[in-house]
C-alpha cells in the first residue's frame, strides 16, 4: 500500500481510508466533490471561502448537499476550520447558494448550535464559546427567507427553550440562547411580550439601540417595519459619522444608503489622490511556481519562511487599502456588503484592481489568485523579476506598489524528440535580462515551448533535441513443441507382458530475434541569447552550451530470441497384470512395459542485435549584441 504524496487524513485497517493531495487546490475540491474534501481544503492555511461560492468564476464545489452541510458544520463544532474562513464559506452558501443548499446548511447549523450550547465544557472553554458565537451570528445576519426545514428548526428552538426556562443551561450558554430565542421571537413579530409596531421601533431609536433596530431590520417579517428600522439605523449612523461631509448631507446620504445599502463615492466626480496599504492586515507570503513543461502549464503555491507549501492566499483589501479622494476629509476603503446600511463613504469593489494576470476579483474587494497558470503567464510573471506583482490600481490609477517574493522551482528537463527519424532544427531564444532568471522560448517542435529557470538551477536543467528512438526488433518465433510418444499396451493373461511406450519427439529451435532499428539523429539547434542593455558574458554562453544539447536517439533493442519448443512427453509403458491359475490355485505377475523417453527441448533463438544510437546534432550559441544607444 502506498499513500505517497497524498496526505492521509484517516487510516483504517485496510489502508488509506481518506486521502487528499497536499497542498489541496480549489480545483482538487471541485473534482473530488465530497464533504470530507471540502473540510480538508478549508483546514489548510490560506484556503479561500470562494470554493463554496457557486457564483465564483474560479473552481468551486459543483453542488452543496447534505453530506457537505453536515461535514462543514461538524468541522466547525470540532474546531477543525478557522472561524473567519468557515464564516465566509457559510455566508457564500446561505447568501448566494441555491435555496435547497441554504436550507440544508441552516438545518445542520441549528443542530450544531444546539450541540455546542448543551455541552457543559462551553462554560469554561473560550474556543467553544467563539464557535457558538459564530454560528449564532450567521443565524442573526442571514438574508430573509434563508431558513432550514421548519420541523428541524422548530425542534431545535423548542428544545433550547425548554432547557433555558428549565434552568438546565450554564450562565454562558444561557446568555447566548436567550439572545437566540429573542431573535426567534422577533422573526415571529414579537418583542418584550408584545407585537412589534412603529412605536416599538421609535422607542428603540430614541434610546439609540442600534443593535435592536438592526435585528428588527434584518429579521422582521413585515417589509414596512423592516424599512422603518433600516432608516432609523442609518440615521443613527449618519449622526455618529466621523465624516463632516456625511453629516452635512444627511438627507442625500440616507436616500442613497436606503437605495443601495452603501455610500459609494463616484471616482469620476471625486478622483483618488493617493492610497496606502495596511500590510499588517494582509498575509505575507512567498510564491512558488512549479512548471510542467511538456503540458506548458504551472501550479502556484504559497509558503511562509520555513513553512510548508499552501495554496496562494486571497487578499481582502477592504479595511487594508485606504484611498484619499478629492472632497473628503478622511481616507476611505472598499465598501462592505450591499446590505450593510453603512453611510461611511467607500470605494466600489470594481474601482480597485490588482495588476497581476492571475488575480481574480470576487466583487467585494477580495482578490484570489488562480493556482493554475499557462506557461506564457509564467513567463509574464518572470518579467517582474523575483517578485510576484501586486500593484493596486484605484480608479484606473496605479497608486500602491506591493510585491511578494517569487521562486521558480527547477523544472524537469525538456526533451523534444520526433516519433521517428531525425529531429528537425530548433530555434531557442534565451532572455537573460534579469541577472537571476533565464527565460527560454523553443520553436520548431510540434508547438512552442517556454520555460523559466533560476540562475542557480541552470547547471542542472537541460533542453534536449533528441533523435527518435530506434524501433525494437521483432521477437523470434517460438519453436514447435514435440509430439508426445504413444503409450504402451498393458499386459494380459495368461502371460503377455505390457509393451514399452514410444519416445516423444524433440521440440524445434526458436527463431532468432530481429535487429533493433537505429536511433534518429539529434537536430541542429540555433540558440540566441539576449542579455538586455549589456553584452552577454562568455560565462553565459558557456553555461548555455551545457544546458542546451542535441543527442542522437537511442538504438532500438534487438528482438528477443524465440523460445525453443518443448520436447514431447514419452509414452507411458503398458501396465503389468496378475494372472490366477485356478487349477493350481497360484498367481503369476506379468511385467509392464517401460516408459518412452521425453523428447529434447529445442534451443532458444538468438536475440537480435541492438540498433545503433543516432548522431548528435550541432548546437550553435550566439549572443545577441545589446541595442545601440
Amino acid at each position: 500500500m502506498r499513500c505517497s504524496w497524498w496526505v492521509v487524513l484517516a487510516v483504517g485497517a485496510g489502508g488509506c481510508a481518506a486521502s487528499f493531495p497536499s497542498p489541496m487546490t480549489a480545483a482538487d475540491v471541485a473534482k473530488l466533490d465530497t464533504g470530507d474534501a471540502l473540510v480538508a481544503y478549508l483546514a489548510q492555511r490560506d484556503a479561500s471561502p470562494a470554493v463554496c461560492d457557486v457564483r465564483s468564476t474560479g473552481p468551486h464545489v459543483p453542488r452543496f448537499d447534505q453530506d457537505m452541510a453536515s461535514a462543514l458544520i461538524r468541522a466547525v463544532v470540532d474546531g477543525k476550520i478557522e472561524l473567519a474562513l468557515a464564516r465566509g464559506c457559510i455566508d457564500a452558501i446561505v447568501g448566494r447558494g441555491p435555496p435547497a443548499a441554504a436550507a440544508q446548511l441552516m438545518g445542520a447549523l441549528a443542530q450544531g448550535y444546539r450541540s455546542l450550547a448543551i455541552d457543559r465544557a462551553i462554560e469554561t472553554t473560550p474556543s467553544l464559546q467563539a464557535r457558538l458565537a459564530m454560528l449564532q451570528a450567521v443565524y442573526f445576519e442571514r438574508p430573509n427567507g434563508r431558513d432550514g426545514a421548519p420541523a428541524t428548526m422548530d425542534g431545535v428552538f423548542e428544545d433550547l427553550r425548554r432547557r433555558f426556562f428549565g434552568g438546565h443551561l450554564g450562565p454562558v450558554a444561557a446568555r447566548d440562547v436567550n439572545d437566540l430565542l429573542g431573535v426567534v421571537d422577533v422573526e415571529r413579530g414579537r418583542f418584550g411580550g408584545r407585537p412589534i409596531d412603529a412605536v416599538t421601533i421609535d422607542a428603540a431609536a430614541a434610546r439609540g439601540d442600534e443593535l435592536l433596530l438592526r435585528r428588527f431590520a434584518d429579521r422582521l417579517a413585515a417589509p414596512d417595519l423592516r424599512l422603518a428600522s433600516r432608516r432609523r439605523v442609518i440615521e443613527l449612523r449618519i449622526a455618529a459619522s466621523p465624516f463632516p461631509e456625511v453629516r452635512a448631507q444627511a438627507a442625500a446620504v440616507e436616500a442613497r444608503v436606503v437605495q443601495t445599502g452603501i455610500n459609494r463615492v463616484s471616482l469620476r466626480e471625486q478622483p483618488p489622490v493617493r492610497a496606502s496599504l495596511d500590510l499588517d492586515k494582509l498575509p505575507a507570503r512567498r510564491v512558488l511556481v512549479r512548471q510542467d513543461l511538456p503540458r506548458q502549464t504551472a501550479t502556484l503555491f504559497a509558503y511562509a519562511s520555513g513553512g510548508a507549501l499552501s495554496v496562494v492566499p486571497q487578499l481582502r483589501l477592504a479595511g487594508a487599502l485606504w484611498a484619499q479622494v478629492t472632497g473628503l476629509s478622511r481616507p476611505i476603503t472598499i465598501c462592505g456588503a450591499a446590505r450593510s446600511d453603512d453611510p461611511t463613504p467607500c470605494l466600489g469593489a470594481d474601482d480597485v484592481a490588482i495588476e497581476n494576470p492571475l488575480a481574480v476579483s470576487d466583487r467585494d474587494g477580495t482578490f484570489r489568485f488562480r493556482d493554475k497558470a499557462t506557461e506564457p503567464e509564467v513567463v509574464g510573471l518572470a518579467g517582474a523579476g523575483e517578485a510576484f506583482p501586486l500593484s493596486v490600481d484605484v480608479g484606473g490609477r496605479p497608486l500602491v506598489s506591493w510585491r511578494w517574493p517569487i521562486l521558480f522551482d527547477r523544472p524537469a528537463d525538456l526533451v523534444l524528440a520526433p516519433k521517428r527519424g531525425r529531429m528537425p532544427p530548433l530555434d531557442v531564444e534565451v532572455t537573460h535580462t534579469d541577472p537571476y532568471l533565464y527565460v527560454f522560448t523553443v520553436s520548431g517542435a510540434d508547438h512552442p515551448y517556454r520555460a523559466v529557470v533560476q540562475k542557480g538551477d541552470l547547471a542542472k536543467f537541460h533542453i534536449v533535441s533528441r533523435g527518435a528512438a530506434g524501433a525494437s526488433g521483432m521477437d523470434g518465433t517460438p519453436g514447435m513443441d514435440g509430439f508426445a510418444g504413444f503409450d504402451g499396451v498393458g499386459g494380459s493373461c495368461p502371460g503377455f507382458a505390457g509393451s514399452d511406450g514410444t519416445p516423444g519427439s524433440d521440440g524445434s529451435p526458436g527463431g532468432n530475434g530481429g535487429p533493433g532499428g537505429n536511433g534518429g539523429d539529434g537536430g541542429e539547434v540555433f540558440v540566441h541569447v539576449q542579455c538586455g542593455t549589456v553584452a552577454c558574458s562568455a560565462d553565459d554562453v558557456a553555461s548555455l552550451r551545457q544546458t542546451i544539447l542535441s543527442l542522437g536517439g537511442p538504438g532500438g533493442a534487438g528482438g528477443a530470441g524465440g523460445r525453443g519448443g518443448k520436447g514431447g512427453r514419452g509414452g507411458s509403458g503398458g501396465s503389468g497384470a496378475t494372472c490366477f491359475d485356478p487349477s493350481t490355485n497360484t498367481s503369476t505377475d506379468v511385467s509392464g512395459g517401460r516408459g518412452g523417453a521425453n523428447g529434447m527441448d529445442g534451443l532458444p533463438g538468438l536475440s537480435g542485435p541492438n540498433g545503433s544510437a543516432g548522431h548528435p546534432g550541432v548546437v550553435h550559441v550566439e549572443a545577441v549584441p545589446p541595442p545601440q544607444s
